[in-house]
């Protein structure tokens, strides 16, 4: 089993300091626009969730109910917030959505490809859950936060 924490930081202590620099982020969004060392501060925040997103998806025991928690919890979050502004909104955590999609899509192309008995139809899956997501992200029109490299940051700490 890995563990690639270090010693001194657990997961959860590493998910609340994303948490507080999210926080910075948010008051200079909202409250105070002209700070820029809030943005500074919360700009620390995607990469931590990323990356606890990822250990989140190599951890899990079930991939695909992991999936549907974040991304229905995207879905829900983005209606409420396009109800609010009157215009469609973007959400982090369809970015995740699709970074899981991801990292089950690759996890699942390595086992069909590297089990002994490669099958035609697993990786013909894996590979079109893959394309499906890079789709969503650079052709669909569907705006996506941080783009196709939001998707695969936590796709590289998954590696």
């Amino acid at each position: 089993m890995r563990n690639i924490y270090s010693g001194w930081l657990s997961g959860n202590a590493l998910k609340l300091l994303a948490c507080i620099t999210m926080f910075f982020d948010h008051l200079g969004v909202f409250l105070f626009p002209g700070v820029l060392w809030l943005r500074l501060v919360g700009r620390i925040a995607m990469p931590l969730f990323a990356f606890t997103l990822a250990e989140g998806c190599f951890f899990t025991r079930s991939k695909s109910r992991h999936l549907a928690l974040i991304g229905g919890m995207g879905l829900v979050t983005s209606t409420v917030a396009s109800i609010a502004t009157g215009e469609v909104q973007g959400d982090i955590l369809i970015t995740f959505a699709l970074s899981c999609l991801v990292i089950g899509g690759l996890d699942a192309l390595k086992q069909a490809c590297f089990s002994g008995r490669a099958r035609a139809g697993r990786i013909a899956l894996s590979a079109a859950v893959l394309g499906g997501a890079v789709w969503l992200c650079c052709c669909s029109g569907i705006r996506i936060e941080y783009g196709l490299a939001g998707v695969l940051l936590p796709v590289t700490a998954s590696l």
